[in-house]
């Protein structure tokens, strides 16, 4: 059965190759409605972000096991800087599945409090969730 670190390098690998083959779909598109100008600016930008990310790549920081469930603490590249992320996953036939994925919480940065009080955009939890997994946790 493949390690839960094996499955998030696997993902990883996996969700780069997919946005290297919708930049190339969407090439054309951007041509068509897009300046050279803005292209050239655009291109830049996504250079720098690239280049990070070639050089500081998704890294996980903290796994924790149970019976049937795994919780993933990652660090990922951002354009210019890394985020923390966390992923609940749970057992599958073949390996493991993503049940859940959060940010680390931008308003308290991940410390649960705010200004001396529990944070109210993570509820203290440190996490924020999407929408497809919130109040789940």
């Amino acid at each position: 059965m493949e390690t839960v670190k094996e499955f998030m390098q696997s993902f990883f690998a996996e969700r780069a190759a997919i946005d290297r083959a919708a930049e190339a779909r969407g090439a054309p598109f951007v041509e068509k409605y897009y300046t050279t100008e803005y292209l050239a600016a655009s291109r830049r930008v996504h250079d720098k972000a690239h280049t990070y990310g070639k050089l500081i790549p998704s890294v996980i920081l903290q796994v924790n096991i149970s019976d049937s469930t795994a919780t993933v603490i990652t660090s990922e590249p951002s354009y210019e800087t890394s985020e923390r992320h966390i992923y609940k996953l749970r057992k599958a036939t073949k390996g493991w599945q993503i049940d859940q994925r959060g940010d680390e919480c931008y308003l308290c940065d991940g410390t649960g409090v705010f200004q001396g009080e529990t944070c109210n955009k993570c509820d203290g939890k440190k996490w924020r969730y999407s929408s497809a997994s919130e109040g789940r946790d």
